[in-house]
């Protein structure tokens, strides 16, 4: 086995990561929910928030941050490139000089035992408009951005890296998918990128035979097929042992109240084939599911719930996680999915996304609103990450899953995404409101090891 595909064989089995979900899309690009123009577009991508709370402000911007890195404007999602050594950034901004970028860092020199090269102004890579999310197919080379122009962008990793910059000033092609693409995820298995459509109320399924970094001239052409999941997907994740794709409903361009999540057979609906697109299964999770993750090693789906909330508003209330047995809902057995009842855990308000580290069995949760809107003495908002030992809630221990917290992160202001490298034990939280990417040390913050959950740049 080569280097590159021991690689590979560790991202199969440590970083299952899906897709983001669009916080504010329509509001950068001043679009109505129907994916139409609006009469008063806004001027900003930074979502509202609520009135501070009468708390004592906190004094930590990000508490457990051993370094940050700047990159573009609104930093949205990110993702890792183990081959290469790549950590990419979507930086959903609109801003002229950083806005509507990816920021490329390199791994070597901005990792945990390495913070060297963290400070340092990253490459960047202009695309269309309002990156939200982004996927990267390592066994390619190839990156999938979406962007808010009803597009994906499609990135040659391999001339546009942490080493290589030859490529990174060529305009990336474009496939055009449905309204307001959200987040993606790749099933190399299948060659196919499912994109999350959250106006359309479908998913797209791009060919990655078709369309990759060796062959991106064929990308402008593809007219990929859609399948049709609930109101308002907001995230994708594929579990490439069961040959399951799972898409949460949060009715995305609505008030985020959506209850459900779609499964489906990704062997018989994906890019090249949809025979088996209108059978699917349905199960009801938490309130306003923005994210979902799949622990492979227990066949747990984990979905972050938001709650109910106006769309860019704070939620009503604190979120939560839900906890689905995945042997009793995937390809296999896709009616036993509406008898389910998963388990809950509650985390901070507003969960955005999550990552997991498999081999530290932690499932990391970032909340946009932390501990309800609590202020730093800076006036900026307080972040949080939910550490959650998968050991002891999975799908075989639901009913320990309401005291599976094993620590409470501070980060920066509105972490919207969150990746992690388990070979440095290294956690990358972008800030959208801080125009940076934090870097914690995930190794001394976890489901077992929390004495580093509250140490670093900014004070306890």
């Amino acid at each position: 086995m080569s280097c590159a595909d021991n690689e590979r064989a560790k991202m199969t089995g440590s970083l299952l990561r899906p897709g983001s979900f669009l916080l504010a899309t329509l509001a950068t690009l001043g679009l109505s929910a129907a994916g139409c123009s609006s009469s008063s577009p806004s001027t900003s991508h930074t979502p509202t928030t609520s009135a501070p709370t009468t708390s004592a402000p906190t004094t930590s911007a990000s508490a457990a941050a051993l370094a940050t890195a700047p990159v573009g404007a609104n930093p949205q999602w990110d993702d890792l490139d183990p081959i290469t050594d790549t950590i990419y950034v979507a930086n959903g901004g609109t801003g002229a000089a950083t806005g509507n970028t990816v920021s490329v860092i390199n791994r070597r020199t901005c990792r945990v035992g390495d913070l060297a090269g963290c400070a340092r102004r990253s490459q960047s890579i202009t695309v269309v408009a309002a990156p939200s999310a982004l996927a990267v197919d390592p066994t390619t080379d190839t990156v999938y951005v979406t962007n808010g122009h009803h597009t994906v962008a499609v990135i040659d990793g391999a001339t546009c890296n942490a080493e290589v910059r030859s490529g990174c000033r060529q305009r990336p092609p474009e496939v055009t998918v449905g309204s307001v693409p959200s987040s993606v995820a790749i099933d190399a298995a299948n060659h196919t990128a499912y994109v999350t459509n959250a106006a359309g109320n479908d998913v797209s399924m791009i060919n990655t035979l078709r369309c990759r970094s060796s062959n991106l001239a064929g990308c402008s052409a593809l007219r990929p097929p859609t399948v049709a999941v609930g109101v308002g997907p907001a995230d994708v994740a594929v579990d490439e042992l069961t040959h399951t794709v799972y898409v949460t409903n949060d009715d995305e361009m609505g008030p985020n109240n959506g209850t459900t999540m779609s499964v489906f057979n990704a062997s018989t609906c994906n890019a090249t084939t949809q025979r088996g697109c209108s059978h699917q299964g349905l199960v009801k999770v938490g309130t306003g599911p923005l994210a979902v993750v799949v622990d492979q090693s227990t066949n747990t789906i984990f979905t972050g719930n938001h709650t109910t909330n106006v769309p860019g508003g704070a939620p009503s209330r604190p979120g939560t996680v839900s906890v689905i047995n995945g042997r009793r809902c995937d390809a296999a057995d896709l009616s036993g999915c509406r008898a389910l009842r998963p388990g809950t855990v509650p985390v901070g308000w507003g969960p955005d996304e999550m990552v997991l580290d498999g081999p530290a069995h932690t499932l990391y949760v970032a909340n946009v609103h932390g501990d309800h809107n609590k202020f730093g003495a800076d006036g900026r908002l307080v972040g949080s990450l939910s550490v959650i030992n998968t050991d002891a809630c999975n799908s075989t221990h639901l009913t320990a899953c309401g005291q599976a917290v094993a620590a409470t992160v501070h980060t920066g202001e509105w972490p919207l995404g969150i990746a992690v490298d388990p070979l440095t034990h290294s956690l990358y939280v972008p800030n959208d409101g801080d125009n940076d990417v934090s870097v914690i040390d995930a190794a001394k913050c976890d489901a077992t090891d929390t004495t580093g959950c509250q140490h670093g740049l900014f004070g306890a």
